[in-house]
C-alpha cells in the first residue's frame, strides 16, 4: 500500500453511498420519509445496466455537484453486476464512492496492482472505476470530479484592502 503521509491527498471525501435496490421509486419514497431527503438526480447508465437515483438533505442546492455526500439508489435495468449482487445478497449497501480530481492517480495511489480495473463513464457522466480488491468486504469506487481552480492571492493585492 502507498505511504499516504508522504504524498498529497488525491482521494477526497465520500461522494456517495450506493444501495442496491429492486425498485428505486419505492426505495426513494422510503428514504425520503425516513431521512427527510429529496431526489436530486435520476438517470440511467445503459452501459452499466443501471438506473441511479440520488438523494440528499433537503437544504442543499438543486445541483448534485453542490450536494454533500449523497445516497445513491442503484436499480438494475439489465443483467449485470448489480443484478447479480441483488440475487446473491438482496437489497443493501453496494459500494462506497470517493471523489478524486485525477482517477488514474487515485488508482495508482490505491497501491496494489488492479489488473482488471477499467475506467468507465458512470453516473453524471463522470469517469469512474471500481477497485478489484474489496478491503474488509467493502466495494470501493472512485469518481473523478473537476478540480476547483484556485486563485492566487498576492501580498500586493491585500495591501489596498
Amino acid at each position: 500500500m502507498s505511504d499516504i503521509t508522504s504524498s498529497p491527498r488525491i482521494i477526497g471525501v465520500i461522494d456517495h453511498l450506493a444501495v442496491a435496490v429492486t425498485d428505486a421509486d419505492r426505495a426513494a419514497v422510503g428514504f425520503q420519509a425516513l431521512l427527510g431527503y429529496r431526489v436530486v438526480g435520476d438517470e440511467q447508465v445503459e452501459a452499466a445496466g443501471v438506473r441511479l437515483v440520488y438523494l440528499a438533505p433537503d437544504q442543499v442546492e438543486d445541483t448534485i455537484a453542490e450536494a454533500p455526500t449523497t445516497l445513491q439508489l442503484v436499480q438494475p435495468i439489465a443483467p449485470g453486476r448489480v443484478a447479480d449482487f441483488l440475487s446473491g445478497h438482496g437489497e443493501g449497501l453496494h459500494h462506497v464512492c470517493f471523489r478524486t480530481t485525477d482517477i488514474e492517480r487515485a488508482l495508482r495511489h490505491a497501491g496494489r496492482p488492479q489488473p482488471d480495473v477499467a475506467i468507465f463513464s458512470g453516473g453524471r457522466g463522470r469517469p469512474c472505476a471500481f477497485l478489484s480488491e474489496q478491503p474488509h468486504g467493502v466495494l470501493i469506487e472512485f469518481t473523478e470530479i473537476p478540480a476547483i481552480p484556485t486563485i492566487p492571492v498576492h501580498a500586493s493585492t491585500m495591501e489596498g484592502s
